[in-house]
């Protein structure tokens, strides 16, 4: 389809993120398998097109996604040039280790400065609309990296400021040192959210929806466990297992018999209200009220307009949300446990 599709924003939801003008929508689009996955090869434009024709125009890159880093914005650089960039959201970030030199990675000014002026380069952008960093940074002074942000927005190399993995306490205290520092304050928070790992109901979704922040939820179908094509796995092997990592309870065949149930009381809770398990996780998700966006990662076209026609039906009745906090209560819990669990 033509990337000029004028009906692209008509079966496609948008919300506004948080308390700011921004508005996104519901679901978005994650790149980071972009590389692995040799999208350049399957028509990698044409796949950013399809994306675009069904509205979804927030297209998430960072530093270090693709095979051998730098691939994915690169690749992405290439095909913006041939789409209208003022109908689109660009986010990168920097935070994680690209490589061993002592400022590859972490949140210091100087790391945070080469690293969105490199992704700018590889992008072939002057701006980014969102510019996230990855995980709290216990060698940086967070005066030192919340000031860096404030300097990057007002030079106009990013348009809003995101979080990424700040949950508890250290979103709280990210976020007040940005409103301290300068004008502006933290737009958008990205935390894992799923129907199998509900840690941000505890640990960060009260925060943002204190502070006006909206919520990015990446990889919602647990890196592809709710997704209807594993219900007939074998999950005795490992080779499935190893998507989704929580701790050495997997290991055991009791967990892996459990999970494999659980999976299918969902998918026939999903089939009841005329969806597959993949479109109910999508629209379990975005029921919450914090969340803004979902984001989904590197789909076929098929699954991709699958995932849009979930937006058709994302209420739940009581009955029904009780069913599925039966389903994966506690004392098989998915949790992770770890100091994101502060209120």
């Amino acid at each position: 389809m033509s990337v000029y599709t004028q009906a692209r924003y008509e079966g496609m939801q948008y919300h506004r993120c948080g308390q700011s003008g921004l508005k996104l929508p519901a679901l978005s689009l994650g790149i980071w398998e972009i590389g692995a996955n040799n999208w350049r090869e399957f028509g990698t434009q044409k796949y950013f097109y399809r994306a675009f024709d069904l509205g979804i125009t927030y297209f998430d890159l960072a530093h270090m996604y693709g095979p051998q880093l730098v691939d994915a914005e690169n690749l992405v650089g290439e095909i913006l040039h041939t789409m209208p960039r003022d109908e689109l959201i660009i986010a990168t970030g920097a935070g994680y280790q690209t490589d061993s030199a002592p400022y590859g990675e972490r949140l210091s000014r100087k790391s945070l400065m080469v690293r969105l002026n490199q992704s700018l380069k590889r992008l072939r952008l002057d701006y980014v609309d969102i510019f996230y960093i990855h995980r709290p940074d216990p060698e940086t002074p967070l005066e030192e990296t919340m000031g860096t942000l404030d300097l990057i927005l007002r030079q106009g190399k990013a348009l809003y400021i995101g979080l990424s993995d700040f949950v508890g306490t250290s979103f709280l205290n990210a976020f007040t040192t940005l409103a301290e520092i300068g004008q502006e304050t933290v737009t958008l928070s990205q935390t894992h959210y799923d129907l199998l790992n509900r840690n941000a109901e505890t640990n960060l979704f009260s925060h943002t929806l204190r502070t006006g922040t909206g919520v990015l939820t990446p990889c919602p179908l647990a890196q592809w466990l709710l997704a209807e094509q594993h219900l007939n796995s074998d999950l005795s092997s490992t080779s499935l297992l190893s998507l989704y990592h929580h701790g050495q309870q997997q290991q055991s065949q009791q967990f892996r018999v459990e999970l494999l149930d659980k999976l299918k009381q969902l998918d026939r809770l999903a089939q009841d209200r005329g969806q597959t398990l993949a479109q109910m996780a999508l629209a379990w998700n975005l029921r919450h009220a914090a969340v803004t966006s979902v984001l989904i990662g590197m789909l076929t076209a098929e699954q991709m307009l699958k995932a849009v026609i979930s937006l058709q039906n994302l209420s739940f009745s009581e009955q029904e949300l009780q069913m599925i906090d039966e389903i994966i209560s506690t004392p098989f819990s998915f949790s992770i446990p770890d100091e994101k669990g502060e209120e």
